[in-house]
């Protein structure tokens, strides 16, 4: 378990529960309901409005996400494309992978999932539009970006950069 963190049972103790849903803290999850194997950590909700801004998300725009994580940003990231957007978010965890798949459809939407090498991304639904990445360091991911796009990435701190090209509208083949 991560340290200093302490399980919380949505069941057992709501209003424990529902104190941390709506703080502006981390949130460890387990893989599996119940579990003490904490395998991804929710970003504070400040945290997430900041990295989302910064994407400047649209309608329509193919999206790349790298770390699928529990899924909640994901689902965020399919409402803000709308339904003429594409979703497309990678997972190295099998087991992480599946708990996020569960996730994301009992909140109602389909991004495609891969489960597979976060850092190749997944070059064959691109090219993207927006891409948010754990790191800042665009490596194989800037490939897979159609011009204009805006790259979110880093861990403390985002930082955006926007593919050369500049131009505002999502590519389209």
């Amino acid at each position: 378990m991560t340290a200093g963190a302490a399980p919380i049972d949505r069941d057992l103790d709501p209003p424990a529960w529902w104190d941390a849903v709506y703080s502006d803290r981390p949130i460890a999850t387990p893989l599996v309901a119940g579990g003490t194997s904490y395998t991804c950590v929710n970003p504070s909700p400040s945290s997430v409005v900041d990295v989302l801004e910064l994407l400047d998300l649209r309608p329509g725009h193919r999206v790349l996400e790298v770390g699928t994580g529990s899924g909640w940003v994901t689902a965020l990231l399919c409402r803000l494309a709308g339904e003429s957007g594409r979703v497309t978010s990678v997972e190295d965890d099998a087991g992480v992978a599946e708990a996020a798949r569960r996730n994301l459809v009992a909140a109602g939407v389909r991004p495609h999932l891969v489960t597979g090498d976060c850092a190749g991304g997944c070059p064959e639904r691109g090219p993207y539009d927006r891409l948010l990445a754990p790191s800042a360091a665009p490596g194989p991911w800037s490939a897979q970006a159609a011009p204009g796009a805006v790259i979110v990435g880093g861990s403390g701190r985002a930082v955006r950069l926007v593919v050369a090209g500049a131009e505002d509208e999502p590519h389209r083949p």
